[in-house]
């Protein structure tokens, strides 16, 4: 049975100590961490899954009462579970952080989006769902690696990208660069913890970068190879080392995912 003692999280401001303080109360929580049981244990009387919202493209949105004690959550119909999740724990993080609006509209790149509140209710649903005191043992246990990273997200039940991306952030895959690739290979989204790798790599959103492979990976495959730094970085890096590469195609689509890494022994 999930505990929410909503007046100890009333004393909380952030994110990430409105998560501390569920974790607390729940410390026998393990993964998957059933989000949908929170949210109704907070105060979320329902959960809608729509197949069409009537704004698009509307990822979800919760509506409350004016104290916050009561809401519900409508979500936009996806076939990715970790994307059905993350966006539950996303618009239970509007409901829960006491700065954020009893009334949350997200859409996909909107002109009118609060960037500093959407980043609070990521990172309330990435503490979530992807806690670093659970995720830490899991993904240590061996050589990080993208099938490693896909087994933690499996077991999370969580997407990949937001896995990886928070495998990144949180310092768990040290000089690691993501880049993802939508299915004519050019890229959606890199992410990086260290600015230096972002601000010196060779490519942007947008941009094709597999002319770089000799061949292209099947879905669910994996290719890995060693490449020179200056493949993928400008001279004003000032990196040493050798970059390893693993490029992984998605089981159930083209879509593609590259890992860089630097190695520097």
């Amino acid at each position: 049975m999930i505990v929410i003692d909503r007046m100890a999280l009333a004393d909380c401001f952030s994110p990430l100590d409105i998560v501390r303080e569920i974790f607390k109360a729940n410390p026998n929580l393990r993964p998957p961490i059933p989000v949908e049981e929170i949210a109704k244990a907070s105060g979320i009387s329902q959960i809608f899954e729509c197949e069409k919202l009537s704004i698009t493209p509307v990822l979800g949105f919760m509506v409350s009462d004016e104290g916050k004690q009561q809401g519900i959550i409508k979500i936009a119909q996806t076939p990715s579970l970790g994307r059905k999740r993350f966006t539950i724990g996303h618009e239970l993080g509007h409901f829960l952080i006491p700065s954020h609006s009893s009334y949350s509209l997200d859409v996909k790149n909107g002109p009118s989006v609060d960037k500093n509140v959407e980043a609070e209710a990521d990172e309330f649903s990435s503490e979530l769902l992807l806690p670093l005191h659970l995720l830490k043992p899991i993904f240590y246990s061996q050589k990080p690696t993208i099938s490693k990273a896909i087994e933690v997200a499996n077991i999370f039940e969580m997407s990949v990208q937001a896995t990886i991306n928070r495998l990144i952030s949180s310092n768990l895959w040290p000089h690691a660069v993501a880049v993802f690739l939508d299915e004519n290979k050019k890229i959606q989204y890199i992410k990086a913890l260290d600015d230096q790798y972002y601000d010196c790599f060779l490519y942007r959103k947008g941009d094709s970068c597999s002319e770089k492979w000799k061949q292209t990976p099947l879905r669910g495959e994996t290719i890995t190879r060693d490449a020179p730094v200056d493949e993928w970085f400008n001279s004003e890096a000032n990196l040493e080392g050798t970059i390893k590469e693993e490029i992984h195609c998605y089981h159930d689509s083209d879509y593609i995912i590259l890992v860089l890494r630097l190695i520097t022994s």
